[in-house]
């Protein structure tokens, strides 16, 4: 299957929905290029709004990523001249102290994503032939124009 039929499916528009709801910060998922040449999973990226995640754990992000209006180059040295910031892990871009939580709140993500999966409530013909499972996050590139400071 190709990343747009996996989107199109019924199993992943059931996550993708189960997965926003329960992680209001989460935004949308997406299915990455090229997963169907894995044996065992299909990979999606996790779109993230930072900020109101951050707000949610009520914890500060780092500051190299806190929005100021006064200095637009540095988003494009953050966002890489891209319209979203990739990360591997949710705790780049907060500070060190928090990466045990972070963590942990990456793997509760993921297992909410497969247990979503094994629901006994959906339907076999809704089943996807691997397992769905979150790979990477993105940080969509803020608008700076709505920030002061």
């Amino acid at each position: 299957m190709t990343a747009e039929q996996i989107e199109k499916s019924p199993m992943f528009r059931i996550v993708d929905k189960a997965v926003r709801m329960k992680f209001p910060w989460i935004k949308k998922l997406i299915v990455e290029e090229g997963t169907e040449k894995f044996t065992n999973l299909y990979f999606m990226d996790a779109v993230v709004d930072i900020l109101e995640l951050a707000e949610s754990l009520e914890m500060q992000i780092d500051p190299i990523y806190i929005p100021r209006q006064s200095d637009p180059r540095r988003w494009d040295w953050i966002f890489f001249n891209q319209n979203y910031k990739p990360m591997v892990f949710l705790s780049t871009v907060f500070p060190s102290e928090n990466r045990q939580e972070i963590d942990w709140l990456e793997e509760e993500v993921n297992d909410f994503v497969k247990s979503t999966q094994k629901n006994k409530a959906i339907p076999d013909e809704y089943r996807l032939p691997k397992v769905l499972s979150i790979s990477g996050w993105r940080w969509p590139k803020p608008d700076t124009s709505t920030i002061t400071n």
